[in-house]
């Protein structure tokens, strides 16, 4: 083979002769280097375990998948965006063990960030302006349940999207991240954050932010985690739990540590056929006075902090503060066993109100209210994306 011919076969095993790794990532194999979208996918499908791809400063068209367990990210100070059509996903991520950092997927897309295995890291990556969820993680066959199969989520920004998150049969960890604006004119949809089919949900110090919904938690089999999270602002529901199956002792939806629920419409925190839901040193304030339907013919305002409803058991609430919710504070409705208030601060013409339950509520005398007439309720389960 001539000389001059050899070179230039040998060059893509050059792309980063002397390259440094990404900032932030780990790169015990090759380190390869992007400045294109052509480059970039043949970056991709040459890198194996260990490898890393780092990208010059533009705009990537996609859509790009990653199927090894490697590193993605940008080389030192340069911006980088990776976009697709509005049918199209710009980043699919198809294998374990992957870090991807720093990036922008903010253009018109279907899903911005797709996640089907586990463990995978994402780390200050903002997603935008996607027609269905700015991320998918669904995974359930590929070890997403298992206790090393996490999805880590940190210092990561959402906005403008469909949903914000839809996390389907698999285990997330979110630390101090962002959900805004998720909205849709569709009767599903607009949700901060869904977690179901047998999910896991840890939110550590995060933020849900003028969604039409904030969080579902939806299922038997699904748990979800509030650590010093705020839910905020929310169009409909602030956070909403159907049909979860847990205890006391083994709850399937925590909510703690100082978190948050505030100025969200129609219900702080609902909970229809759901068990096992323990809420501690929390506050649960300023649920906003909204007018909706309650069946076919009748409309009523609400606006309660925590409502309990259609056999929804297995509570309790304690050192947490609910206040300024425009209709009650709380409200038990048709709700099933081993419901206990403890020592809250429950301040407002309407505190704890418990109408058509057959079970004894535990709760001081003094947080107890009797309306004139029974509270209009409106507890349906959510349409799921």
């Amino acid at each position: 083979m001539f000389p001059r011919l050899k070179a230039l076969l040998a060059l893509p095993l050059c792309w980063a002769c002397g390259a440094e790794a990404p900032p932030g990532l780990e790169c015990p194999g090759q380190i390869r280097i992007a400045a294109d979208s052509a480059e970039l996918s043949a970056a991709l499908a040459a890198a194996v375990d260990g490898d890393c791809v780092g990208l010059e400063s533009g705009v990537y068209t996609g859509p790009f998948a990653i199927t090894s367990g490697i590193g993605l990210g940008p080389v030192a100070e340069a911006e980088v965006n990776l976009v697709a059509t509005a049918e199209t996903i710009p980043l699919t991520i198809r294998a374990a063990d992957v870090t991807v950092t720093d990036l922008d997927l903010t253009g018109p897309s279907l899903i911005a960030l797709q996640i089907n295995a586990a463990p995978v890291t994402i780390n200050a990556v903002d997603l935008a302006n996607a027609r269905r969820a700015a991320v998918e993680i669904r995974c359930e066959e590929q070890g997403c349940l298992t206790p090393n199969g996490q999805v880590l989520l940190a210092g990561v920004a959402i906005s403008g999207s469909n949903n914000g998150v839809i996390l389907d049969g698999a285990r997330l960890r979110a630390e101090g991240c962002r959900v805004e604006g998720s909205t849709t004119q569709s009767l599903s949809g607009g949700i901060g954050l869904v977690a179901t089919g047998s999910a896991h949900v840890e939110l550590i110090s995060t933020n849900f932010t003028d969604n039409d919904y904030g969080l579902i938690v939806d299922g038997a089999g699904t748990t979800a985690i509030l650590d010093g999270t705020t839910v905020q602002g929310s169009r409909e529901r602030g956070v909403w739990a159907q049909g979860l199956r847990g205890t006391i002792g083994a709850p399937s939806l925590s909510v703690g540590n100082g978190s948050r629920l505030a100025n969200n419409r129609v219900v702080g925190l609902g909970s229809i056929d759901s068990q096992g839901l323990a809420i501690r040193d929390s506050q649960l304030v300023d649920t906003v006075l909204t007018r909706i339907s309650i069946n076919v013919v009748e409309t009523a305002e609400i606006g309660d902090g925590l409502g309990l409803f259609a056999q929804s058991g297995d509570v309790v609430v304690e050192r947490s503060v609910l206040t300024g919710n425009g209709r009650a504070q709380a409200v038990v409705d048709r709700g099933g066993a081993n419901l206990n208030f403890g020592n809250n601060q429950i301040d407002g013409a309407l505190k704890l109100v418990v109408q058509a339950t057959a079970s004894p509520v535990v709760a001081p005398a003094g947080d107890l209210s009797t309306p004139p007439m029974p509270l209009p309720i409106a507890a349906n389960p959510i349409t799921l994306p």
